[in-house]
């Protein structure tokens, strides 16, 4: 596994965990870009 895919593995490890423990989030993953957000809806 190289560098930049091993960071990729810890980022979307800490959103899954930071979202968790919130019902009201969602994860949204786009690895070929290096793009990932979290939502939370109020």
């Amino acid at each position: 596994m190289d560098r930049v895919d091993n960071y990729r593995q810890i980022i979307c490890q800490f959103l899954q965990d930071f979202a968790s423990n919130n019902p009201e989030a969602q994860l949204i993953f786009d690895s070929d870009s290096d793009r990932f957000l979290v939502i939370i809806n109020y």
